[in-house]
């Protein structure tokens, strides 16, 4: 069964938006100056999404703090 921790998710997601930067420059290599820019900004949004799901993992070791429980209880 899938845990359903913010944590989780939100490493799912970055992990996710990592890959689809790979993906997206390996299409558009030859795009360099282009492709350099929206990179970059899926790149970011992938470590924004890592460290916010870092302070989430804090949030439920330290409180047993999940926001997930309320919406599927």
């Amino acid at each position: 069964m899938i845990a359903y921790y913010p944590s989780v998710i939100a490493h799912i997601f970055s992990g996710l938006s990592l890959m689809f930067s790979v993906i997206y420059l390996f299409i558009n290599y030859k795009l360099l100056t282009d492709t350099y820019r929206t990179l970059i900004i899926i790149l970011l949004f992938s470590v924004a999404l890592g460290i916010h799901g870092i302070s989430h993992l804090a949030l439920e070791k330290e409180y047993a703090y999940n926001p997930i429980r309320a919406f599927l209880a």
